[in-house]
């Protein structure tokens, strides 16, 4: 199952993605880093990309997150974003998350 949050359509905020979990399991080997990430975001319905109207200064932070700054969106639809990371093992991760725009 996806996680979703919802965001108000006026906020453009900083978001945080983990790929650690707190008790250490996940994605991410012990002591491995992500070095480069990207966050794609498409409309849940229709498949259109919108990464370019609501995803901007996108970086690896803290070592096993991905940062970005989330923006827009229409009022009442739901978007997919797909956050991917790669490692210091040249892993190449994804995690996905549902954005609702309120």
């Amino acid at each position: 199952m996806i996680e979703q949050i919802e965001k108000p359509a006026f906020n453009k905020e900083f978001r945080v993605y983990e790929f650690r979990r707190p008790d250490g399991r996940g994605q991410l080997n012990a002591d491995e880093t992500i070095t480069a990430a990207t966050v794609k975001t498409s409309d849940y319905k229709t498949g259109e990309d919108v990464t370019e109207s609501m995803i901007s200064q996108t970086g690896p932070y803290a070592q096993t997150k991905v940062k970005y700054r989330l923006a827009g969106g229409e009022r009442g639809k739901t978007y997919l974003l797909e956050i991917q990371a790669t490692t210091s093992n040249q892993q190449d991760l994804a995690g996905y998350l549902l954005v609702k725009v309120m």
